[in-house]
């Protein structure tokens, strides 16, 4: 009997607990499915339209697609190289407030070269952080290799100046005679008219500009076996072509520097006849005459460098009479010609050289390679609390007896004898690019 009504007892409850399921299991209204985005919600679309990439800059342009109907906290770009950028990787960051226009510029700075980067654009809204898909781009080299080589052939020593833009190139070793004409914007070389007799075939020669005239001095030629150096002095223009000025007044000499300055030019150092120079002289085109200035403080010097940045020239570097590089440079003041030249002083200096180049971009000169350093390339900015600061080596290695020409925001180096090329004479040009 126990039994019995235990059993009807278990039975009666599962028959209520059963009836309870079905009493609710119909009186209950569906649950709803959750949703990832609530109804009347548009969130924005963007993409990055293009890159145009420097070595160590890029300008990037987002196009915004589709506002979206939220509100904008902030929108902005993120570079990085890994490939899928955020906000929460550590990527560079270029952030804006208020609402993003339909194509927004973006300036990155501080890239490496010849590096791969990957950017990306957003939005924060409201309600979440809307990304565009990855756009991948390599930073140009600060160096590369220009198509066309010098028209010349393998070439080294040259001279060259620049006049109403356009850039001019001629003479060097051995005996070449071709003098040509480079477009810094097409990046290509024309022939001008040849060098003419006696600057036929001289190397080791100067070239300056003054104002919108160029001009070309000194220098040695081969003549039956031996070198003979020259005082020889011509200007260059368009439409009159060459023009033979006042010879140089010092001794004939080769392997000098030449500057044009604040309406006048100069030239001074190199090899003569009994060796090695540190005389100085001034040429004025509106006297057509010539004037000494004091020496090279510096001593007797002879493939030395020079450059003008503002209205301050600078002169350094090359050999001694022992020929033994020195590892200085002189501040050439033209205002003060009864004492122009402070030498400059304080922090890193660069290795001697001789037979290096320069060219100067902005404030600032760019001087390598030469003989007797490991093909380094050094930057000097004359205001800087830090004048000088390594930029790098260069890519083709040791590089002597090339020449450096000023491109306004780029430098090239033509012929010389580059490490790569055994050493040997080449008529490839390299162009260079800081930024």
């Amino acid at each position: 009997m126990i039994k019995q009504g235990i059993l009807m007892i278990k039975t009666t409850t599962f028959l209520k607990l059963l009836l309870l399921f079905c009493i609710l299991s119909c009186s209950r209204e569906p649950i709803p499915t959750p949703s990832n985005q609530p109804q009347g919600i548009q969130l924005p679309e963007l993409k990055v339209n293009q890159v145009q990439p420097k070595a160590t800059k890029a300008e990037v342009f987002v196009q915004l697609l589709e506002p979206g109907n939220l509100t904008v906290r902030s929108y902005g770009c993120l570079i990085h190289t890994s490939t899928d950028p955020d906000l929460s990787n550590n990527s560079n960051n270029l952030i804006r407030s208020g609402a993003m226009n339909t194509e927004t510029q973006f300036s990155f700075s501080g890239l490496t070269d010849n590096t791969t980067y990957f950017v990306r654009g957003y939005i924060v809204t409201s309600v979440d952080t809307v990304y565009s898909s990855s756009y991948e781009f390599k930073t140009q080299p600060h160096w590369r290799l220009l198509s066309s080589p010098y028209p010349d052939g393998t070439v080294s020593n040259t001279a060259t100046f620049t006049i109403n833009n356009q850039i001019y190139v001629g003479g060097g070793f051995l005996n070449k005679t071709g003098f040509w004409q480079f477009n810094p914007v097409t990046e290509t070389w024309t022939g001008e008219a040849a060098i003419i007799e006696p600057m036929r075939g001289l190397n080791g020669l100067v070239g300056f500009p003054i104002n919108d005239i160029g001009y070309f001095g000194t220098g040695t030629y081969l003549s039956g076996g031996t070198f003979i150096h020259t005082k020889s002095f011509w200007s260059f223009s368009k439409p009159n072509g060459w023009q033979q000025m006042p010879d140089f007044p010092g001794e004939a000499r080769a392997a000098a520097v030449g500057f044009g300055l604040m309406g006048m030019g100069f030239i001074g150092l190199g090899d003569i006849q009994t060796g090695k120079t540190r005389d100085f002289w001034g040429y004025n085109p509106s006297t057509n005459s010539w004037f000494s200035i004091p020496d090279f403080p510096g001593g007797d010097r002879t493939e030395a460098l020079a450059f003008v940045i503002g209205d301050k020239a600078y002169v350094g570097f090359g050999v001694d009479q022992n020929n033994t590089g020195i590892p200085d440079l002189y501040e050439f003041d033209p205002a003060k010609l009864d004492n122009p030249w402070t030498k400059i002083t304080g922090g890193a200096t660069p290795p001697a050289r001789r037979s290096g180049f320069v060219f100067v971009i902005g404030n600032s000169a760019y001087i390598g390679g030469g003989s007797g350093n490991p093909g380094d390339l050094w930057k000097f900015t004359p205001n800087a609390s830090e004048k000088w600061v390594k930029f790098g080596n260069l890519p083709m290695g040791t590089l002597s007896f090339s020449t450096g020409v000023s491109l306004g925001d780029r430098g090239m180096v033509v012929g010389g004898r580059p490490q790569t090329n055994g050493g040997n004479l080449t008529s490839q040009c390299w162009i260079f690019n800081p930024e």
